[in-house]
């Protein structure tokens, strides 16, 4: 599968990277064998002195960010379906679709098994003592990186460029670049997942 990718650059240097998006490329494994995915997300390593993907641990105000959303598209679904009449002549056996409604369902449940699987994450997290980690060297002086709200349009984001001091910007790619490979495996704690 295709994934999503990104241009960071600064407005006062020549700075200029690239960021493929990582998902399903990252995943905690479990003592029992079972793998949760990682959630993952452009940053600026410290120790890498570059951008490198980085783990982003779940919190509360990020799941009540998708709870917000899924209320969101239930009460759009709640709106639309108040617009079709209750009562049908008895001859109508079929009812006319609603527009609109079948992609609102998908987009519910989407939205739903997304709350699901944040929810299970951030539990298995709840022990964690450790903070998020790079996924190139392990180091956690890292700072995360927004993606772009806007496709085609460079957004300059409130981060300066460490050592230049210019403010780097984050744009989407029409670049698509296919991800191969074996899924890279951590324990809860952030560290590659060593069979014992």
């Amino acid at each position: 599968m295709a994934s999503a990718h990104y241009v960071f650059a600064c407005i006062d240097c020549d700075l200029q990277r690239s960021y493929a998006s990582t998902a399903n490329q990252y995943a905690y494994q479990l003592m029992d064998g079972q793998q949760l995915p990682m959630l993952t997300g452009p940053s600026w390593c410290a120790d890498c002195r570059n951008l490198c993907p980085a783990e982003r641990l779940p919190s509360a105000e990020g799941e009540a960010a998708l709870l917000k959303t899924l209320l969101c598209l239930r009460l759009d679904m709640a709106n639309l379906l108040k617009e079709v009449p209750k009562k049908r002549p008895w001859w109508q056996f079929y009812a006319k679709p609603v527009n609109g409604l079948n992609p609102l369902e998908s987009q519910i449940s989407q939205q739903e098994q997304q709350l699901d699987a944040y929810r299970t994450l951030r539990a298995a997290l709840a022990e964690r003592a450790s903070p998020a980690h790079c996924l190139i060297c392990g180091g956690t002086d890292h700072q995360p990186l927004p993606l772009p709200t806007k496709p085609n349009h460079p957004e300059v984001l409130s981060v300066t460029h460490p050592g230049c001091g210019g403010l780097l910007t984050v744009q989407t790619s029409k670049q698509r670049t296919q991800k191969v490979g074996q899924k890279k495996v951590f324990d809860l704690e952030g560290r590659p997942f060593r069979n014992r």
